[in-house]
């Protein structure tokens, strides 16, 4: 295999990124390293891949798993492929930090949760070790979890034991989990989410995220933010309500799908109608354009197909860069508008997600989930017809309910933008399938964005 993404530095590649062998070897490894034998891999799923060309390959993968006298359950496996000659080195630098780290649940405990295969140089960490988030451990511990439930609701107001479900997990960054607890009869079960930070960031996100959510009630906003319920300082983490609903891009393709695409374009324009004091400037088309163009040098210089049409992306976005202050108005944006960050109910929409949030052009929040839409043709290999059909109901729902008017040429300048970005990060995470659609598609995906801004 000479094409992409062949590496010969890292040796391993080709066969960590194979979930069908991943599973068999990663069922091999838990029982050789402690788990019963009765303890099964029932699926192994690709989740995300972060790569660095010629150095290493982090593939996360998401399993489930049974055991007999437990309940099915999922978990994160996160695996480093290495050059031949940092991966020992890389192992044996970690390993100090494991620190007593044992994995959950029950039957994995007596697994290692970090380990090495010398064969295909690749470390294996099982959740909730990560060495970037040495707090994890705890913030994902059930009982550590029981006893702050009994701390703060009082004892007698949930029942054991504590669920975890994973929801989301970025390896050194930042892990989305869902916590359930049982109730005394009558009563409602527990059910909210735990987002775990690296050290020091959590605590200004959560005192954001309790202003914006005050100022929304004072003012009888539509905007209905998931509520902040607490903050665990020692833990790194903040507790927020469980919203309900379900994902948006759950409904794409059901006769309900318009009538969700309404819902989030109502969503959007009730946050940019509303009044937030104290956000940070979002960025600026300089910086935007910054980020692009550096997402666009890597794209063409990583896909040897693609760099006549990222030089032409990035030449039409500095031609067409609008002015900073433009006549846009300001007002509060998500900062990360994309479709999969919003969840839907029968009769209305949010977002999730706001660590973004930030005060800037409208437009850049409302471009973002058109491109987020749109770009489903790539990594999903959806018809684009649909996709674009979506993004118009969105983008015309959206206009009839704000006040200010939809420069075209400034839309246009933020989709491509955002979508120049997102044809790198296809490469990036190693997403072949998608890689090979912009290949044999790009040009004419792009080309009605582009003609607006010729």
């Amino acid at each position: 295999m000479t094409d992409w993404p062949y590496d010969a530095g890292i040796p391993a590649l080709g066969e960590v990124l194979d979930a069908g062998r991943m599973a068999a070897r990663i069922a091999d490894h838990l029982h050789a390293t402690g788990a019963p034998a009765s303890v099964s891999v029932s699926r192994c799923v690709l989740e995300k891949t972060y790569y660095r060309p010629g150095r290493h390959l982090g593939v996360l993968y998401r399993t489930a798993c049974d055991a007999p006298g437990s309940p099915p359950f999922e978990q994160w496996i996160y695996l480093r492929a290495f050059t031949p000659e940092i991966g020992r080195q890389r192992y044996d630098n970690a390993i100090g930090s494991v620190n007593g780290v044992r994995p959950h649940p029950a039957p994995l405990a007596s697994v290692p949760p970090l380990a090495f295969w010398d064969d295909l140089l690749v470390s294996v960490a099982l959740f909730p070790y990560d060495r970037k988030l040495p707090h994890l451990a705890r913030a994902a511990d059930p009982e550590r979890i029981a006893g702050e439930l009994e701390r703060r609701f009082g004892a007698g107001t949930w029942r054991s034991p504590v669920m975890l479900e994973p929801i989301k997990y970025m390896p050194g960054k930042r892990c989305v989990l869902k916590l359930r607890a049982g109730a005394p009869q009558g009563k409602p079960a527990l059910s909210f989410y735990a987002k775990t930070y690296p050290a020091g960031e959590s605590g200004r996100h959560y005192q954001a995220w309790r202003s914006v959510r005050a100022q929304l009630d004072a003012q009888g906003s539509r905007f209905d933010l998931p509520r902040p319920l607490g903050h665990l300082e020692d833990l790194h983490t903040v507790w927020v309500e469980d919203w309900g609903g379900s994902p948006l891009l759950d409904s794409l393709g059901d006769p309900s799908w318009e009538a969700k695409v309404r819902l989030a374009a109502e969503a959007v324009a009730a946050l940019h109608r509303s009044r937030i004091d104290g956000l940070p400037p979002a960025p600026s088309e300089g910086d935007i354009l910054e980020v692009s163009a550096a997402d666009l040098a890597r794209e063409g210089a990583g896909v040897p197909e693609h760099p006549r049409l990222a030089a032409a992306i990035r030449a039409r976005l500095e031609a067409a860069r609008p002015a900073t202050a433009g006549g846009a108005p300001r007002v509060p944006v998500h900062g990360a508008c994309r479709a999969e960050q919003m969840l839907a109910r029968a009769d209305c929409a949010t977002l999730v997600d706001f660590d973004a949030m930030a005060c800037g052009d409208p437009l850049a929040d409302v471009a973002e989930w058109i491109a987020s839409i749109e770009f489903l043709a790539i990594t999903g290999g959806l018809d684009p017809e649909p996709l674009r059909r979506s993004a118009a109901l969105f983008l015309e729902s959206y206009s009839a309910l704000t006040p200010w008017p939809l420069d075209s040429r400034r839309l246009a300048w933020h989709v491509l933008a955002f979508l120049a970005s997102k044809m790198c990060s296809v490469r990036q995470h190693l997403n072949v399938a998608a890689v090979e659609r912009l290949r044999a598609h790009g040009e004419a995906w792009v080309e009605r964005w582009m003609e607006v801004l010729a």
